[in-house]
């Protein structure tokens, strides 16, 4: 897979929807190419979240909705008819919930993000391989994790074994950053952007696009 610009994902997790289409529209102006519907507006306002940063938002950017759940068919139809273009599922290792996923949201033209969700390092690069032999084409993940004590770098060893794109959660932007330089395809960050300041925010986005 040829490597692309290296995008944002603004993570609007706050519970006020007002508040929340004040911070994406601030986050797309500001440069973020997707802008995801956090799981507290998901929780409090359903798919009317999804319909109302659309609203807000316009065709700046892509909305992902970050329901954290597993079941496809309780979630596509109604996320991708409120205006959603990603849906970012959890894995629980289930081959078959995975499969009907992927095969629903070709139905409704949505694309599937699947979260690595184990804490197990040697879960990581297998479960990759296996998503992707199922025709999963964007990963979820930390960028590091420590088990029993030690600490694996969980992005270099995924971004070695699998050709599909990677996405990286942080808050904190110097880790960030080096989660661009070890290959991943879009970071996601979403506690300063709490704040509404557009400053920050800018500069958060900027850097990362800078560093890619």
């Amino acid at each position: 897979m040829e490597k692309k610009k290296v995008w944002v994902q603004a993570a609007v997790d706050v519970t006020d929807i007002e508040l929340g289409k004040e911070i994406a529209l601030m986050a797309a102006e500001s440069g973020a190419e997707w802008i995801e519907v956090g799981t507290p507006l998901l929780c409090r306002y359903g798919v009317h979240a999804i319909r109302e940063l659309k609203k807000a938002v316009g065709e700046k950017a892509r909305l992902i909705a970050d329901y954290k759940y597993f079941h496809g068919p309780t979630l596509i139809p109604p996320a991708a008819e409120a205006g959603a273009d990603y849906i970012l599922m959890e894995d629980i290792f289930q081959d078959r919930f995975v499969e009907e996923t992927l095969s629903l949201a070709d139905q409704y033209q949505v694309g599937i993000v699947y979260s690595m969700i184990s804490k197990k390092p040697s879960d990581y690069v297998l479960r990759g391989k296996q998503l992707v032999s199922l025709g999963v084409s964007h990963l979820f993940m930390w960028r590091s994790v420590i088990y029993e004590g030690k600490k694996y770098n969980t992005l270099e060893d995924m971004r070695k074994a699998v050709n599909v794109m990677i996405g990286v959660s942080d808050d904190d932007l110097s880790s960030a950053l080096a989660s661009v330089r070890e290959g991943a395809d879009w970071i996601t960050f979403g506690t300063v952007l709490k704040q509404n300041d557009p400053e920050i925010c800018r500069k958060w986005i900027d850097s990362i696009h800078k560093e890619a």
